[in-house]
């Protein structure tokens, strides 16, 4: 955290990569039989389609609380105007 007054939990991770690298990497690490990886919450900091981020929250989500938020494009790939949506992990 830059500002010296400011604290991130630990368990609190941030990636520069971009949805598709990131989304390939976490099925490489979680690809196995054993008890996937998933997340309490997922925040998009740029425009997406609404099936990629149903595809994140379907995949990544933890099922009971999991959330997802992110700026909707109002259009498939018109990238001038979003709405906030949540979408859970269902």
């Amino acid at each position: 955290v830059d500002d010296p007054n400011g604290h991130c939990p630990d368990s609190v991770t941030f990636y520069e990569l971009d949805d598709e690298r990131y989304l390939d990497q976490w099925r490489g690490k979680n690809n196995s039989n054993n008890e996937r990886l998933l997340f309490d919450v997922i925040v998009f900091n740029f425009a997406v389609n609404e099936a990629k981020a149903s595809l994140f929250a379907r995949e990544l989500l933890n099922k009971e609380h999991g959330r997802l938020l992110a700026p909707i494009n109002t259009s498939n790939d018109y990238w001038l105007k979003q709405t906030y949506k949540v979408i859970d992990g269902r």
